[in-house]
């Protein structure tokens, strides 16, 4: 029991980044991506393409780096 707390919590230390992007609608499989990998905590649809406010590791974060945008 002791070891599987210790990989749960490693397994969340691994989220370490909140991370906010902008994705245009042609990128749609990068939301799916998060979606699937990461922790999504929000999601918002605007003219430009979809927002997403999301916990990740560092390989999503290096992987959608040119799609982050700054927090307000």
């Amino acid at each position: 029991v002791d070891r599987l707390l210790e990989k749960i919590e490693d397994t969340v230390n691994k989220l370490t980044r909140e991370v906010k992007y902008l994705f245009p609608f042609n990128m749609q499989s990068a939301v799916d991506a998060l979606y699937r990998r990461a922790s999504v905590l929000s999601t918002e649809y605007t003219d430009k393409g979809t927002v997403i406010v999301a916990l990740v590791d560092d390989e999503l974060a290096g992987k959608y780096k040119e799609y982050e945008v700054k927090h307000e």
